[in-house]
């Protein structure tokens, strides 16, 4: 009964560690979906001529306000769920290979978790600082999100594949911790990430020029690509839950044992 009573507690215990993977896409994607709807409902005129983007979306408070309280609930979410991943990672990708190869990688991770830790800043400031209170501060915090995020997602693409490859042809043990990713998901995903993240970038830098031959129609694709880039972006970190789940699992495991 006692260890009945132990695997439950670690289960559920395992669960809350990997919480915010779930948290952090789901709350987006709704809060996301729920801000374009509202603008739509609220100004039905507008939204015909030049449809919404979530920044545009949100310069409403009474779309706005609520829209930051659910950013904090995803700051929060993400950091943590950063934070743990970071630490498995370390737990496995900086313990194999050759010295030159482990300090590689660190610095790899150190500059995901940089990339990863400025999207977390920036995605509180541009729900908090929207057009309507300061235009400089709500573009700020756009250029740290959609860069951390976007930088982030490539060197934790890259970290996954040079982790698998060292691993490749070397025996594992019971006691090897288990990995925090899916490799196969992880690294193809964060190329269609990437691929994402180019197509947003030609569209935002090339927004006038290619406004000038259909307004309406390019305006409609960048709304919905802004939309498209912001979801897999967080359907990637939510892809690490499993994985997490196991490696958190086995860590709990270990330290009952012990």
């Amino acid at each position: 009964m006692a260890e009945r009573r132990t695997s439950l507690w670690i289960c559920v215990a395992a669960s809350a560690l990997v919480a915010p993977f779930i948290i952090n896409p789901a709350v987006t994607i709704g809060a996301m979906l729920w801000a374009r709807h509202e603008s739509i409902k609220l100004h039905p005129t507008l939204a015909a001529i030049n449809p919404p983007t979530i920044s545009r979306a949100i310069a409403d408070p009474i779309i706005g306000d609520p829209f930051a309280l659910w950013m904090f609930v995803v700051g929060g979410a993400q950091a943590f769920a950063v934070y743990r991943l970071a630490l498995a990672m370390g737990r496995t990708a900086l313990v194999i290979g050759s010295p030159r190869y482990r300090a590689l990688m660190s610095v790899l991770l150190c500059f995901m978790v940089l990339a990863m830790a400025a999207a977390v800043v920036g995605v509180v400031m541009l729900s908090q600082y929207t057009g309507s209170i300061s235009d400089y501060y709500h573009q700020l915090g756009s250029y740290l999100m959609f860069t951390g995020d976007g930088v982030g997602i490539l060197l934790c693409g890259i970290l996954v594949w040079l982790d698998h490859n060292q691993r490749k042809g070397r025996e594992t043990s019971a006691t090897d911790v288990p990995l925090p990713y899916n490799f196969l998901f992880h690294t193809w995903f964060a190329a269609v990430v990437s691929a994402h993240y180019i197509v947003f970038g030609i569209l935002f830098f090339a927004f006038d020029f290619l406004a000038s031959f259909h307004n309406y129609f390019f305006r409609l694709s960048f709304a919905m690509v802004e939309v498209a880039v912001l979801a897999v972006s967080v359907i990637y970190l939510g892809g690490f839950v499993f994985s997490m789940y196991r490696h958190e699992r086995y860590l709990l495991c270990r330290a009952n044992r012990a």
